[in-house]
């Protein structure tokens, strides 16, 4: 099976040995409803950054930037950049299992203009190149608060070096029929390709200290249907998950 063909998220999904420094800071408001008396989260800012140490592959760092506003416990907006960058491009480790392919692939799309074969230009992307993602998306979820609704429109982007390998509009919805039985079903339109690529449909069900759901999903390469059983209690107990 190529590389193209093998199910993933997306061309970063491979996990090499490294060592690594993490921080990450959150800066949250916290409101509170003066006829209510409810209290929930505004507002939240986080910030993180990465630096690799060490990295079997490459070392490189990462920023992320997440902002979450929430003028209302039951609606809000919420916004996820991340920007990934690799160390000095002219730095050149021979021993690099890579090295040889990366010099032919570079020199074939500057001689051409034109990209390498998809495959060999995927590892390549993994290892070496740069990408920028962003997620935004508005939510709305009443159900707290006796409503029956839940759902989210949003936007996805993500481009490593000058390729933009997905710029999508996703949305989905979530009903509540009664106290035993929801529905929900979620959408992902590529722009690039003008298609819906992805679709994903859900039954649940729940049961005496058991949820249970059939889960429906489209990914281009064909359907899958699964079942998911949760516990969510001990019989004959007050105990709760």
């Amino acid at each position: 099976m190529t590389v193209e063909e093998t199910p993933r998220f997306d061309a970063y999904d491979n996990v090499y040995g490294r060592s690594r420094i993490e921080s990450k800071i959150d800066n949250i408001v916290m409101g509170k409803d003066a006829e209510t008396g409810e209290t929930w989260q505004v507002a939240r800012l986080s910030l993180y950054h990465g630096a690799d140490l060490w990295n079997e592959i490459r070392e490189s760092n990462d920023y992320e930037l997440e902002i979450d506003l929430r003028p209302r416990s039951w609606w809000g907006l919420q916004t996820i950049a991340e920007h990934h960058s690799t160390e000095d491009e002219g730095d050149i480790d021979i021993e690099d299992p890579f090295i040889v392919q990366r010099g032919l692939i570079e020199l074939y799309e500057r001689v051409l203009d034109r990209p390498f074969d998809p495959e060999t230009a995927d590892k390549y992307n993994t290892r070496y190149g740069d990408y920028d993602r962003m997620l935004a998306f508005f939510y709305y979820d009443n159900r707290d608060i006796g409503g029956n609704v839940n759902g989210r429109v949003g936007f996805a982007y993500t481009k490593t070096q000058e390729e933009v390998f997905n710029r999508e509009i996703l949305y989905g919805l979530g009903y509540r029929i009664n106290d035993k039985w929801s529905v929900a079903f979620e959408h992902r339109y590529d722009l690039e390709r003008g298609e819906l690529y992805r679709q994903k449909y859900e039954v649940r069900r729940v049961m005496n200290c058991l949820e249970g759901a059939l889960l429906i999903n489209e990914r281009e390469s064909g359907w899958d249907f699964g079942v998911e059983f949760s516990v969510t209690g001990i019989p004959g107990t007050r105990i709760r998950f």
